[in-house]
C-alpha cells in the first residue's frame, strides 16, 4: 500500500508540475478553471495524506499488528495481508468523515465478511484474524 501511495504522489507531482495540463486550464476559461485546477490538486492532497495517515494508524494498530504476526506464522500471505489493510484503511477514512451515527453507515460493517464472500480470504483465516484481535487486546 506504501508503494501505490508513493506512485500516487509521484503522478500528483508529476501531472501538477505539468504545463499542458495547467495551461489546458488556463486557456479555456481563465481565472476560474485555474483555481479549480489548484483545488482539485489540493483535495488529491488531501486524500492522499488522510490514506497515508490511516496506513500509519492501522500499522501501530493491535490489528496491523496481528496482521503481521498471522503472516509471521504462514496463516495469511503478504497479499491477503495487504488486501485487509486495504479495506480498513477505507473504512477508517469513510468512518472519519461519516457525520452522525446511523445503522446504515457502510462503515459500521464487518470489512472481513466482504473478503471471505469475495474469497480474498477464508471463513478460518477470518477466525484467525478475529482471534488474534482478541488476544493482542487482553495483553
Amino acid at each position: 500500500m506504501s508503494s501505490t501511495i508513493l506512485s500516487s504522489t509521484q503522478n500528483l507531482i508529476h501531472s501538477s508540475l505539468n504545463k499542458d495540463a495547467l495551461t489546458n486550464y488556463l486557456s479555456d476559461s481563465g481565472k476560474s478553471t485555474a483555481a479549480d485546477f489548484f483545488s482539485e490538486e489540493a483535495d488529491d492532497i488531501q486524500t492522499l495524506s488522510q490514506n497515508k495517515y490511516a496506513e500509519n494508524k492501522l500499522n501501530n494498530s493491535s490489528l496491523g499488528k496481528s496482521l503481521d504476526s498471522l503472516v509471521s506464522n504462514g496463516v495469511l500471505t503478504s497479499e491477503q495481508e495487504s488486501s485487509i489493510k486495504d479495506v480498513f484503511t477505507q473504512q477508517y477514512i469513510a468512518a472519519q468523515s461519516y457525520s452522525g451515527y446511523n445503522y446504515s453507515n457502510p462503515a459500521t460493517a464487518n470489512p472481513l465478511s466482504a473478503l471471505v464472500q469475495n474469497g480474498t480470504i477464508t471463513e478460518d483465516q477470518e477466525a484467525a484474524i478475529i482471534t488474534s484481535l482478541k488476544s493482542n487486546s487482553n495483553d
